[in-house]
Formats: C-alpha cells, structure tokens, sequence
C-alpha cells in the first residue's frame, strides 16, 4: 500500500514540477525506487533535483521493505512444507517394519555412506 502511494505521489510531483506525462513520470518513479536509473529521463528543475534524493533514498526503503514482506511470506510458506514433509517422513519412519539400526544400515548401504 506504501509502494504504490510512493509511486503515484512521485508520478504527480514529477508531472507537476518537469511537465512530464503522467507515464514518463510514472516510469521515473519506478525506475529510481528500483534503483535501476536508466538516465533517459533527468530532473531539469532544483525543486526536482531536491525532491529525487529524498524520493530516492525514502522510495528505495519502502521498495525493499516490501520485497521483505513478499520474501518473509514465501520464506514461511516453504517452512511450513518442510516441516510437514519431514512430519511424516518420521511417521513413515516409525511404522516401518524393520528394526532402526537395521533400516539406518540399509540406507547407509543405498547412500554410499
């Protein structure tokens, strides 16, 4: 919710102040908060110049706190099938008919350990 205020409060202030499309100035927004920086489109006023390091240095924060939260989930969610993966490997496991050291034996023989 942030990252898209951010893009559209820098989409309307560089539209305002540079006269650019809403677009160009869109791209500019997205293009400086990814810290990509093409170079095709530079702020010509002072106001401009001012305000894009402070857009910058805020807007890359805000871009990378939600690439966090993006991660974060996608980090817990594969947690998550881990955990239940090895839940019922150790289920599996326990109902195997073999003695353990047998069946440890027996994996070792197949792994090559």
């Amino acid at each position: 919710m942030v990252f898209a205020f951010m893009l559209i409060l820098g989409m309307l202030m560089f539209n305002y102040i540079e006269g650019w499309s809403y677009l160009d100035s869109l791209y500019f927004s997205v293009v400086t908060m990814t810290t990509v920086g093409y170079g095709d489109l530079t702020p010509t006023h002072s106001l401009s110049k001012i305000i894009v390091m402070i857009y910058a240095v805020s807007g890359i924060s805000f871009f990378l706190y939600f690439v966090s939260v993006i991660a974060e989930h996608f980090i817990r969610e594969s947690q998550q099938r881990f955990q239940k993966g090895a839940m019922g490997l150790t289920r599996m496991v326990r109902r195997f008919p073999y003695p353990r050291s047998k069946l440890v034996k027996e994996v070792n023989e197949i792994i090559g350990d």
